[in-house]
């Protein structure tokens, strides 16, 4: 039984995390599978190390790196696609049916980790009120 409940533990996170693949790509490598980004901002940390080069496309979908590779994720709340089978909007119980009990739950958002990928993979899902608002992939290292 324990071993049934890992596979299905795995198989789960293969699906959940299927975006991490964009996670420590280059700037050329994120060019050549999304195109140019509508536009490029900076965003400063509380240390010069900390701070971002973000692309940000027009479907709502935010690109952060640092030192020059993609380590977050974002999708925000106006981003009309599907993201893990989520969509912004969704309540919190499509999110539970869709991806389990999360690890974490933390000031209104849900936090699933993934840590066998060699770094720390964190989704954070934030919502205001019962709906599902910010989608967030990072790594916890960073």
């Amino acid at each position: 039984m324990k071993k049934i409940l890992l596979i299905l533990f795995l198989l789960s996170n293969i699906f959940l995390f299927s975006l991490d693949n964009y996670i420590g790509m280059i700037p050329v490598e994120v060019i050549k599978e999304f195109g140019s980004p509508n536009y490029v901002l900076t965003q400063r940390g509380e240390r010069t190390e900390e701070d971002d080069v973000i692309f940000f496309y027009d479907n709502r979908v935010y690109l952060y790196f640092n030192q020059n590779r993609v380590w977050q994720i974002r999708a925000d709340s106006k981003y009309e696609g599907s993201i893990l089978k989520l969509k912004l909007g969704d309540d919190k119980s499509v999110v539970n049916e869709l991806l389990g009990k999360p690890h974490e739950i933390k000031d209104n958002s849900y936090i699933y980790r993934r840590p066998d990928r060699g770094f720390p993979l964190i989704l954070r899902l934030y919502f205001l009120g019962d709906k599902l608002n910010d989608i967030y992939l990072y790594r916890g290292d960073y």
